[in-house]
């Protein structure tokens, strides 16, 4: 694997690909190198055949914070057109994940906000500590949930996601896992560590074409495919940074005040 800015990689004799997002300072938010270095690294899976498996991980007390505040900043300067190209940048990295052939982990450690919750969403397995929330603040910010809803949708289903988009309270993880977004939750890690272990070992013993198929298998019986919306939620999501109220609530944010809404 390469050297990357914004994550850790590493691979075991096992075929168990471990991604750790690194950017512990910035809540591990995205920002474009590292949704870029996500993409190089879910690319690889088609090149290596003995990459079995994906555990996604993160350094510092928050898992991801959904868009990097540096890179709002950047966004605001930028026409529609940049704006839909960012989107679905973001919207193919969580469909290559969705879809990647081998299944996929993710060890939630950390609060969960946002894009991160897109993330895990976009995950086959979500192994989370108990004391984790988590919250689509985008609505506080006068935008909206876009390039996540399709991923959000499909995990936990029409009726309990429409709860998420339309709260920014946080969900905590008992919670989370009644709706389906987590898995499993744990009250400490080293009993998640163990566990997952196991789950790990389960997977592994599989047929690897076997594990694939079943994979193909599951979202052709599913809901209506993240791949067909991805352009339309693209399109919301600019239109909406074009809006006066999202103008109010990112300066809102960047100045670290109460939106006009706020309470």
């Amino acid at each position: 694997m390469d050297n990357y800015e914004t994550i850790q990689v590493a691979i075991d004799s096992d075929g168990l690909v471990s991604l750790t997002l690194n950017r512990p300072k910035f809540k591990n938010a995205f920002n474009q190198q590292m949704i870029l270095e996500l993409q190089a690294v879910l690319s690889n899976f088609r090149k290596f055949p003995e990459f079995r498996c994906l555990l996604i991980k993160a350094e510092g007390d928050v898992f991801c914070a959904g868009g990097d505040l540096n890179w709002m900043k950047e966004s605001r300067k930028k026409n529609r057109k940049a704006r839909i190209a960012e989107a679905k940048s973001l919207a193919q990295m969580l469909l290559d994940l969705y879809n990647l052939r081998v299944p996929t982990f993710a060890e939630v450690t950390g609060s969960v906000y946002g894009g991160g919750v897109g993330l895990i969403a976009a995950c086959d397995f979500v192994f989370s500590l108990d004391s984790v929330k988590f919250c689509l603040s985008e609505t506080r910010l006068g935008l909206i949930p876009a390039t996540i809803a399709p991923f959000l949708i499909n995990k936990v289903g029409k009726g309990s996601s429409k709860g998420l988009f339309l709260s920014t309270r946080p969900v905590g993880a008992k919670m989370a896992k009644q709706l389906g977004l987590t898995t499993k939750i744990f009250p400490d890690s080293k009993t998640l560590s163990e566990d997952l272990q196991i789950e790990l070992g389960f997977v592994l013993a599989s047929a690897p074409g076997a594990l694939e198929q079943a994979k193909i298998l599951h979202h052709q019986l599913g809901y209506k495919p993240p791949n067909e919306t991805m352009q339309f939620t693209a399109e919301v999501l600019a239109d909406r940074w074009e809006t006066k109220e999202a103008q109010l609530g990112i300066d809102a944010f960047l100045d670290k005040e109460k939106p006009p809404w706020g309470t």
